[in-house]
Parts: structure tokens; C-alpha cells; sequence
């Protein structure tokens, strides 16, 4: 489907479902998603952020472009090394779109290569799009897929992609690699990371204006056909606000010819024992509604109706955007032991 981004930087492998799927009012959502509807049978309409939400993007990419840019360069380096020429570029829809966009923007200016970039749908209970690994195998059958993101939670999607890859493989007598690279990876689950710490990216601060202006995706059987892309909608209406290309621009006027770069290890997760922690502290009996990191309660409280916020030190500049939805939300804040992450967010 068409977005906002250059073609050059990103190409949707979308069914563009723009006027043809109803919209799902916010609270019908919460009781759908309630009664076990999967999330990604249905979409909402998506308003403008306030100023002052996209004041606080602005000051965040302004703030944190030089140590971003550092970050892309140490994740493009080493996916590069994996093939080279032959690197194909999936990001996952849709926060992992202008990372795998901006990836490739590196690569461009340190290897003056230009790299093919998918972006496709993975969804939590449902699998990743083979149609479209397909189309991508079909277009490079020599490539090398390298699956991209932009943080790690509680490592919910990188499980899914996991589990999803080993399955198309054997369906399809492939070899494609599970790994991930993302630029934070505070769950320390994937196998390239920028870095291990909990930082704020700044498109976790918006919604499709900094995608392309493409919705999450949309897995709705009714709409989409066993050989369809899974799909979304564009939100045409907010083209006047877009910052899509302007996050990719702003980062890219600090990239650099970094001639170390600080590989951090992985490391222990300490994922399983902090949800359990919580699952003790705090009546939460479903773990899908407790959100790890500052990406996740970002788009937690965007999205959602959170009853909490976790917050290791409410001083975190990082925490500006959480801390200021929380209080518009009216969503309590505590302090609290959040072990290799900054925040929390838990859903009521």
C-alpha cells in the first residue's frame, strides 16, 4: 500500500483496506478485546496528538538525534556484515517501519549500497504474513532477510517472530533466520541490538505520523483473502502533520563514520522473574496486559486504559512523554523496582 514514505526508504507490503473497514469505536474495543477478540480484527480511528504531545516528540528526537543516529549505525553495521549486497531489510508493521527505513539510510551513506526495505505484519496470536515473505523471496531469491524493530518489550513479538519463522521454514524448506535487531532491547532477547537500556525512541511518542501514516496492522478474515497481504488503513486526514520523513531526516543529519562501536552483550532477561514480581505485587492475571518498556507503555497509554504506571525514577528525562500521558489519563504512578526497565504499564 501507499504511504508517506519515500519508496526509496520503505515499501509497505500492506492490503490497503482505507474506507473499506468500519472504524471500532475505543471503547468497543476494550470490550471486544475483553471478550477475546483478537486486537488486530479491528481498527480505530486515529485523531491528532495535542500540541503538546508533539512538543514533547519534538524535543526528544531534537534531544536524543546525535545518540539515535549512534545507535542505528551499530545495528546497521552488523546486519550489514551478514550479507553485505545480498541484506534484504524486513521491518516489522509498524514501529519497526522508520527504524528499518532509517537502517537503510545508513547503509546508503556508509557503503553507499541501497539495500532493499520491506515493511510486513507480524501479530501477537496470529503469525507473521507469508504472503509477503513470499513476494520478498520471489523478488531476491538470493537474499538474506534480516527482521527489524524498534525495542523489545517483554519480548512478546520477538517470540511470535520466532516461532513464526521456524514454522515457515518448515513449511516452505527455507533456512530464514529468527533474529531480530532492534535499536533498544531492554528484555535483552534479541541478537542485534543499538542498545541493552530502556530509552525512548520517539516515534513510540506518535501513532502513524511517523509511519507513513499507515495504521497497525489488520488481520480481519472477512476482508482479507488467504492470498492477501494482511492489512491497514492510511490516515489521509493527518497528512498535515506528518513527520514521517522528518524523524528519518533529523537523525539522519547526525549519522557519522563511528570507527568503534560498543557492542553490548545480551545478557540474562529478566523478564519471567520481573513478571512475576508484578503478577504478586499487583492483581494482573493476564501478562498481555502488563507492558514492558518505555516503547510499550508509550503505546499502552496512547492506545489503551492503563490503571498503572511503574516508574524506576520519575526524574528520567526519558519518562517525559509516559509521565505526561499518565497525568492526562489520570493513570496512578508508583515507584517501583522495574529491574532492567525504566517503566511499566499495567492494564486494567
Amino acid at each position: 500500500m501507499e504511504s508517506t514514505f519515500n519508496t526509496e526508504d520503505c515499501v509497505y507490503l500492506l492490503k490497503d483496506l482505507t474506507g473499506i473497514i468500519k472504524f471500532t469505536s475505543f471503547e468497543d474495543k476494550e470490550r471486544l478485546i475483553s471478550n477475546g477478540v483478537n486486537y488486530s480484527e479491528m481498527i480505530t480511528e486515529e485523531e491528532q496528538l495535542s500540541n503538546e504531545i508533539c512538543k514533547i516528540f519534538e524535543d526528544s528526537l531534537q534531544n536524543n538525534a546525535s545518540e539515535l543516529a549512534y545507535y542505528v549505525g551499530v545495528v546497521a553495521e552488523q546486519i550489514y556484515r551478514r550479507g553485505e549486497m545480498n541484506c534484504i531489510i524486513v521491518s516489522l508493521a509498524r514501529a519497526g517501519s522508520p527504524i528499518g527505513a532509517i537502517i537503510k539510510r545508513y547503509i546508503k551513506f556508509k557503503y553507499n549500497v541501497k539495500l532493499p526495505h520491506y515493511s510486513i505484519s507480524i501479530i501477537r496470536g496470529r503469525g507473521i504474513d507469508k504472503n509477503a515473505l513470499n513476494f520478498i523471496r520471489s523478488k531476491h531469491p538470493n537474499g538474506i532477510i534480516n527482521f527489524v524493530d524498534a525495542w523489545t518489550g517483554k519480548g512478546s513479538i520477538t517470540r511470535e517472530l520466532h516461532k513464526a519463522v521456524i514454522e515457515y521454514n518448515r513449511e516452505y524448506s527455507t533456512n530464514i533466520s529468527y533474529d531480530l535487531a532492534v535499536l533498544a532491547d531492554p528484555a535483552h532477547l534479541s541478537t542485534i541490538a543499538g542498545t541493552r537500556k530502556d530509552i525512548c525512541i520517539p516515534n513510540a511518542c506518535l501513532n502513524s505520523t511517523v509511519s507513513g501514516l499507515v495504521s497497525r496492522t489488520i488481520l480481519n478474515k472477512e476482508l482479507i483473502s488467504e492470498m492477501d497481504f494482511h492489512g491497514a488503513v492510511r490516515y489521509d486526514k493527518l497528512r498535515n502533520i506528518d513527520v514521517t520523513n522528518h524523524f528519518l531526516n533529523t537523525i539522519e543529519a547526525h549519522f557519522r563514520i563511528y570507527p568503534e562501536m560498543n557492542l553490548e552483550e545480551q545478557g540474562d532477561s529478566c523478564v519471567n522473574p520481573l513478571l512475576e514480581k508484578i503478577k504478586k505485587d499487583f492483581p494482573v492475571v493476564d501478562i498481555n496486559k502488563i507492558k514492558l518498556s518505555i516503547g510499550e507503555s508509550s503505546r499502552a497509554l496512547i492506545r489503551r486504559k492503563p490503571y498503572k504506571l511503574l516508574v524506576k525514577n520519575i526524574k528520567n528525562p526519558n519518562l517525559a512523554f509516559v509521565l505526561h500521558l499518565a497525568k492526562i489519563k489520570k493513570v496512578g504512578i508508583c515507584i517501583y523496582d522495574t529491574m532492567d526497565y525504566e517503566c511499566i504499564t499495567l492494564l486494567k
